[in-house]
């Protein structure tokens, strides 16, 4: 594991109406799949309603940053499907 973010929903600050959320975030030094799991926490919180904690471990000794790049999209996939079916 790289990162842990908690996610939790609450009303928007510009329209009590909407659901947005809020994230905190834990990242172990040398990694950098912070942004990645906040991402992904801000947006299944909102989405659910419910307090989620996602965490996110992505490693390939001496990544390239294509790879790194490769990583993030199938990350950004998976995220895009997970929503998909906790929407249906």
């Amino acid at each position: 594991m790289g990162a842990v973010a908690v996610g939790v929903p609450r009303p928007s600050l510009k329209d009590k109406n909407i659901v947005s959320s809020s994230a905190s975030v834990l990242c172990l030094t040398g990694h950098k799949e912070d942004l990645l799991a906040r991402k992904a926490a801000l947006e299944l919180a909102r989405m659910l309603g419910h307090t989620v904690t996602v965490t996110v471990g992505l490693h390939i000794d001496n990544a390239s940053a294509e790879a790194i790049a490769m990583l993030e999209a199938n990350f950004q996939e998976l995220l895009r499907q997970i929503c998909l079916w906790a929407a249906a």
